[in-house]
């Protein structure tokens, strides 16, 4: 009987490796009520045209595209508004921004094994980055609970923010997800007030009025002195972050961890995954994430003028 035919929806999503959030999950099922369009083909997680592109070129692109494909705008199901926050109860998400070639993918991979081996959590975590990605942005995602993570998709909530990359902000917002009152910490050799000069007055205001707590960890010099193969500076800069994580995050304390027993598993897991290079790797890489754990130098943001838009060097 015709009554009895269930209705039928086409969606496409994941072009261009575009992540699947919980919000476009939700736009989907609201476009199936019967109070909704119930259009019967669209994408999701992409916007082909841009509700308010203030980019010329762009802007030139689009009209073209809509004179060709005129139901192009209404294709694409916008994102449902909104905090949906699937993470499990007492999670603590991290993510890091760094470049390809500097050891942060594998110093989220040795995080990751540590807090598993030590804390017996459940973990998830994920790298994002392309095929040419050494020089490139790169991205790593992980979360620690005690229930499993249901969500494979970027993180948009997060609690501490690791920005390896001195330039973060010239390409990426590290504060985006950012818990209030959460943890950021980058790399930086300058002075507090020599940094605060160089990031946006956006992001100054943010990190003062979401009591954002932030650090920096000049994870250079720390890899530069400790390291025994100079050509491991760079990559080894990541695992003096690695050690700014333990600092900054609840974790330790929370699963009952001194320093001592913290450092105690970094080392067991360190000589599992780096024992084929010799003693001398581990216990360089030991310092280097001891060192990064006592030599964060925290910000007094409240106390730090967030000044004119016009005053910022990026």
């Amino acid at each position: 009987q015709p009554h009895e035919i269930p209705d039928f929806y086409s969606a496409c999503f994941g072009l261009g490796s575009r992540d699947l959030q919980p919000g476009d999950i939700i736009a989907a099922v609201t476009n199936m009520l019967p109070t909704s369009a119930r259009r019967r083909q669209f994408y999701l997680g992409i916007e082909f045209i841009r509700p308010a592109s203030t980019l010329p070129k762009l802007q030139i692109w689009e009209e073209k595209l809509e004179e060709s494909y005129p139901h192009l705008r209404e294709l694409a199901l916008p994102r449902a508004v909104g905090d949906v926050n699937l993470l499990p109860e007492g999670a603590v998400a991290v993510r890091i921004h760094s470049v390809g070639g500097w050891g942060a993918i594998t110093m989220g991979k040795n995080l990751a094994g540590t807090v598993f081996d030590l804390m017996h959590l459940s973990v998830k975590a994920n790298p994002k980055y392309g095929s040419e990605k050494k020089g490139q942005p790169t991205t790593f995602y992980a979360t620690f609970s005690h229930e499993p993570n249901r969500l494979n998709c970027e993180l948009r909530h997060i609690d501490v923010s690791l920005s390896p990359d001195p330039n973060v902000f010239r390409h990426s917002n590290p504060l985006a997800g950012l818990a209030d009152g959460g943890a950021f910490v980058i790399q930086s050799d300058k002075t507090p007030q020599a940094f605060w000069d160089t990031i946006p007055q956006w992001a100054r205001r943010e990190l003062r009025e979401r009591r954002i707590r932030t650090y920096l960890l000049d994870g250079f010099a720390i890899a530069g002195s400790e390291a025994s193969d100079i050509e491991l500076r760079y990559r080894m800069q990541g695992a003096a972050f690695m050690g700014a994580f333990f600092a900054v995050s609840p974790l330790a304390e929370r699963e009952g961890l001194d320093e001592k027993k913290l450092f105690a598993g970094i080392e067991h897991q360190l000589a599992k995954k780096f024992a084929k290079h010799g003693a001398r790797v581990v216990v360089d890489n030991l310092r280097v994430i001891e060192r990064g754990y006592h030599e964060l130098r925290q910000l007094d943001c409240a106390a730090l003028p967030v000044g004119d838009p016009g005053d910022i060097a990026v």
